[in-house]
């Protein structure tokens, strides 16, 4: 099981407001399960680490918080759905409003970082396999 995760910055948002730096700051994680493994050997969940250290931030700035959005089979998964509801072929108007909802990105709002020091703070992510998180600093 691989766990991979990238950051990008826009240098147009960041600035050393509220969040010291980290505004802008997006990191994108995923979780990618052996594809040749039996679904019976797959591990449950993974945990991701984030440090993300950025320009030191002043002694009265609030702890920073990111919005997470999550792509999962809990989250995101409109086929899960559709098999509940009995594959219809063409769903009619009730069952197309509850695979929308289905189908709509998970957001977790605030969550916040844990500042290890002046200059990095600290996030953790339980990851289910198969699945990505972006974590968008505000």
């Amino acid at each position: 099981a691989y766990i991979s995760a990238f950051a990008t910055r826009d240098s147009t948002r960041a600035s050393a407001g509220s969040t010291g730096g980290l505004s802008g700051v997006v990191a994108f994680i995923s979780f990618w399960a052996d594809p040749a493994a039996a679904a019976s050997t797959l591990p449950a969940e993974r945990t991701a680490r984030l440090f993300v250290h950025h320009p030191q931030m002043a002694a009265a700035t609030p702890t920073p918080t990111a919005d997470v959005y999550r792509i999962d089979d809990e989250h995101v998964h409109p086929r899960a759905s559709w098999v509940a509801m009995g594959s219809p072929a063409k769903p009619n108007a009730s069952e197309l409003a509850a695979l929308m909802v289905a189908s709509e990105v998970h957001l977790q709002k605030g969550v916040r970082a844990v500042p290890l020091n002046s200059s990095c703070v600290y996030l953790e992510l339980r990851m289910a396999p198969n699945s990505v998180a972006a974590v968008v600093f505000s």
